[in-house]
């Protein structure tokens, strides 16, 4: 269900390849500056985990509320909104309390999510330009 939700959503995948370029570029940013490499990196990449897992339920709740009518829709997508930030808290406070990852660059990993819908016209052009037309939707 979720591999058919990025095979048929162009946008999704864009935004996911978007969050992954943000990932690698903070990941080779705190490879090169910081000194506790593993304990900076498990929180990039727990951050990045869980934008991934918002991204795709974000999606999947849009294509849920275009189906229903107005106040159906807006009740939906608050309860989706709601859940989204929940579990962003809830993954915060693991890393808090477990102090297995940095809460900072977990904060950085979960703003790869908002950077790779920034950068989302130039992965779509990137990706329009070497792997075809806009045919694929």
């Amino acid at each position: 269900m979720i591999f058919d939700l990025i095979k048929k959503n162009r946008t999704l995948r864009e935004l996911i390849a978007g969050i992954a370029l943000i990932a690698i570029i903070c990941e080779i940013l705190l490879l090169i500056f910081t000194k506790n490499r593993i304990y900076n990196s498990i929180g990039l990449i727990i951050g990045t985990l869980t934008s991934l897992i918002c991204a795709v339920h974000m999606a999947w709740g849009i294509e849920i509320a275009v189906m229903l009518d107005e106040k159906s829709s807006i009740a939906i997508s608050r309860k989706y909104t709601t859940i989204r930030y929940l579990l962003m808290c809830v993954v915060l406070v693991a890393i808090g309390v477990t102090d297995i990852g940095s809460p900072v660059t977990l904060i950085f990993g979960f703003l790869s999510l908002k950077f790779g819908a920034y950068i989302n016209p130039l992965i779509h052009t990137i990706i329009t330009k070497f792997f075809g037309g806009d045919n694929n939707k």
